[in-house]
């Protein structure tokens, strides 16, 4: 048995695919070079941005003539997966992906299923999933639900062992990155753990919240030797009013 999967969006449905692998490895299915010899085709979707659902759309013929089963799975809205439903064969939670069938011998955290990269050069390592600001203009909260903040020796663990097989760049993931909190650790203190791993690599993160920005991160970035020199801060707008409607919790002053 063989599987194709296809990814759409940002880098934490990336890092989901590479725990879907491991699933389907364990179940002894083996990837598939080409869709058309696939018997099970899974599509990591996006509903965050329109663009990916558009290309889901325009995916879907090439179902057509195949005998593949589907799995429609990822950032998912309701409404795209009633206008879905009737394209794929099942629809899957991705939370829930430690039951996607019995006797599965995974964590109930589907996140800390051992990712299979395809890429060793680069480390996608989720740290938390679902966020709780509910920006006017943001699916997040409503396809991945309430923050959700994974164990920092599972985090630590995972980046140490990307390391040890390879990994150049340690990409620390969430929609709300710098809102990250394990019992005593916080983010500037997770950030200096991942530094403290021995071996040569930058460290990287995405998507941080400016009004989580605090002066302990930009300390722990600043004395970081491993952080590279590179911040992505989603200011969003310069307009106060513009932040105000978007439920943006700062002003342009701050």
């Amino acid at each position: 048995m063989k599987y194709f999967i296809y990814t759409f969006g940002c880098q934490m449905n990336i890092a989901d695919s590479e725990r879907i692998a491991t699933v389907l490895k364990d179940l002894n299915y083996k990837k598939a070079s080409k869709i058309r010899d696939a018997d099970l085709i899974i599509v990591v979707a996006c509903s965050v941005r329109q663009s990916a659902v558009d290309r889901i759309f325009g995916l879907i013929p090439k179902f057509k003539n195949l005998k593949a089963k589907t799995i429609l799975t990822g950032c998912v809205l309701n409404p795209d997966k009633e206008k879905l439903k009737d394209k794929f064969d099942y629809i899957l939670d991705i939370k829930d992906l430690n039951n996607w069938y019995k006797g599965s011998q995974y964590p109930c955290d589907y996140l800390n299923i051992p990712p299979i990269r395809e890429r060793k050069f680069i480390a996608n390592i989720p740290i938390s999933s679902g966020c709780e600001n509910f920006c006017t203009y943001c699916a997040v909260p409503f396809t991945r639900g309430k923050l959700k903040c994974r164990d920092h020796n599972e985090i630590i663990r995972e980046a140490k062992d990307a390391v040890l097989n390879g990994a150049k760049e340690i990409w620390l993931l969430g929609q709300n990155v710098n809102d990250y909190k394990s019992e005593n650790t916080d983010f500037p203190k997770l950030l200096k753990m991942v530094n403290d791993i021995p071996g040569k690599f930058w460290i990287r993160f995405t998507s941080p919240h400016p009004k989580d920005f605090s002066k302990r991160l930009i300390n722990a970035m600043v004395s970081s030797h491993k952080y590279g020199p590179y911040v992505n801060l989603p200011l969003q707008s310069g307009s106060n009013s513009v932040l105000k409607r978007m439920n943006r919790p700062y002003t342009y002053e701050k």
